[in-house]
Protein backbone atom coordinates (compact mmCIF):
# COMPACT_ATOMS: atom_id res chain seq x y z
CA UNK A 1 0.00 0.00 0.00
CA UNK A 2 2.99 2.38 0.71
CA UNK A 3 4.45 1.50 -2.24
CA UNK A 4 1.90 2.58 -3.88
CA UNK A 5 1.29 5.67 -2.81
CA UNK A 6 5.03 6.69 -3.12
CA UNK A 7 5.52 5.71 -6.57
CA UNK A 8 1.98 7.45 -7.21
CA UNK A 9 4.08 10.72 -5.74
CA UNK A 10 7.25 10.02 -7.24
CA UNK A 11 5.52 9.72 -10.14
CA UNK A 12 3.23 12.67 -10.26
CA UNK A 13 6.44 14.83 -8.75
CA UNK A 14 8.70 13.83 -12.19
CA UNK A 15 5.65 14.43 -14.18
CA UNK A 16 5.11 18.02 -12.67
CA UNK A 17 9.40 18.55 -13.10
CA UNK A 18 9.14 17.74 -16.76
CA UNK A 19 6.98 20.65 -17.46
CA UNK A 20 8.41 22.97 -15.42
CA UNK A 21 12.52 22.56 -15.85
CA UNK A 22 13.79 24.34 -19.32
CA UNK A 23 15.83 22.48 -21.54
CA UNK A 24 19.71 23.20 -21.36
CA UNK A 25 20.51 25.12 -24.20
CA UNK A 26 18.54 28.26 -24.95
CA UNK A 27 20.32 29.64 -28.04
CA UNK A 28 21.04 33.79 -28.08
CA UNK A 29 22.94 35.03 -31.11
CA UNK A 30 24.46 37.69 -29.43
CA UNK A 31 26.23 35.47 -26.55
CA UNK A 32 27.36 32.83 -29.22
CA UNK A 33 29.06 35.67 -31.07
CA UNK A 34 31.02 37.32 -28.28
CA UNK A 35 31.75 33.17 -27.57
CA UNK A 36 32.85 32.23 -31.11
CA UNK A 37 32.82 35.50 -33.22
CA UNK A 38 35.69 36.92 -34.92
CA UNK A 39 36.90 38.98 -32.57
CA UNK A 40 36.71 36.49 -29.45
CA UNK A 41 38.70 33.98 -31.82
CA UNK A 42 41.40 36.80 -32.76
CA UNK A 43 42.07 37.62 -28.82
CA UNK A 44 44.05 34.77 -28.00
CA UNK A 45 46.33 32.75 -29.19
CA UNK A 46 44.20 29.39 -29.69
CA UNK A 47 41.82 31.12 -31.13
CA UNK A 48 44.39 32.61 -33.90
CA UNK A 49 44.73 28.86 -33.98
CA UNK A 50 41.65 27.90 -34.83
CA UNK A 51 41.08 30.81 -37.73
CA UNK A 52 44.71 29.80 -39.32
CA UNK A 53 43.32 26.01 -39.42
CA UNK A 54 39.72 27.13 -40.90
CA UNK A 55 41.42 28.99 -43.17
CA UNK A 56 44.12 26.49 -44.28
CA UNK A 57 41.30 24.23 -44.29
CA UNK A 58 38.73 26.43 -46.48
CA UNK A 59 35.84 26.96 -44.77
CA UNK A 60 33.33 28.75 -46.45
CA UNK A 61 32.71 31.07 -42.81
CA UNK A 62 35.89 31.41 -40.32
CA UNK A 63 32.96 32.12 -36.99
CA UNK A 64 30.28 32.30 -35.94
CA UNK A 65 30.15 36.31 -36.44
CA UNK A 66 30.57 35.73 -40.16
CA UNK A 67 27.57 33.51 -40.38
CA UNK A 68 25.67 36.04 -38.10
CA UNK A 69 26.12 38.65 -40.90
CA UNK A 70 25.01 36.40 -44.02
CA UNK A 71 21.61 35.49 -41.66
CA UNK A 72 21.10 39.18 -40.43
CA UNK A 73 18.89 40.99 -43.08
CA UNK A 74 18.88 44.88 -43.15
CA UNK A 75 15.88 46.75 -42.86
CA UNK A 76 14.71 47.99 -46.72
CA UNK A 77 13.20 51.54 -47.50
CA UNK A 78 9.76 51.64 -47.61
CA UNK A 79 9.00 52.82 -51.62
CA UNK A 80 4.99 55.00 -51.00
Amino acid sequence: MLVIILSDIIGTISYILTRIMKRTYQPKNKKRIKKFGFRARNKTAAGKRVLKSRRRKGRKSLSASEEYKVKRKKPTKHIR
